[in-house]
């Protein structure tokens, strides 16, 4: 006991680097391979960042000149108004939700007069083409998976 009094705290320190195997006075060194490991890690969150800020916005870049169509059959439509926030302004908006595509909205060309009329031609078990970006025609599948809403442009009814 009476040796742990008058113990020095550069003594302390010194056996603290001995015990974790490093020289004294010297900071510890990273490996090769957590050297890699570290790269890798960091190369990874910042792909990982493009992907998730960049996609979206190449894919709305690409379907504002690219266009496709879809065959669906629409289990419900309905009109309704968006108030929006600060960053995005109100809107009115017809959501549309099928069986075999996921959920679709159109914004283009809907107001408040027509917004119900238009929900009300979309009629439950219907076949309808609707025109959407070639885009998110591509990722439809993905979309879907995680409960996003596709943009359609315009629609025809098939049969």
């Amino acid at each position: 006991m009476s040796g742990d009094r008058n113990t020095r705290p550069e003594d302390t320190v010194n056996n603290f680097e001995r015990a974790s195997g490093h020289p004294p006075g010297k900071s510890p060194e990273l490996s090769r391979g957590q050297i890699w490991f570290l790269r890798t890690v960091m190369l990874g969150v910042v792909f990982l960042g493009l992907l998730v800020v960049g996609g979206p916005l190449t894919i709305t870049a690409w379907d504002a000149g690219h266009r496709g169509s879809i065959e669906c059959t629409v289990r419900e439509a309905e009109g309704s108004y968006e108030p929006g926030s600060y960053r995005v302004g109100a809107s009115w908006r017809v959501i549309i939700r099928n069986s075999d595509c996921g959920q679709l909205i159109m914004m283009e060309g809907i107001d408040e007069s027509n917004n119900e009329a238009v929900a009300a031609e979309l009629t439950p078990g219907g076949r309808f083409t609707f025109e959407i970006g070639a885009g998110s025609k591509n990722f439809l599948w993905l979309t879907d998976r995680l409960g996003m809403t596709t943009e359609a442009f315009s629609f025809e009814k098939i049969d």
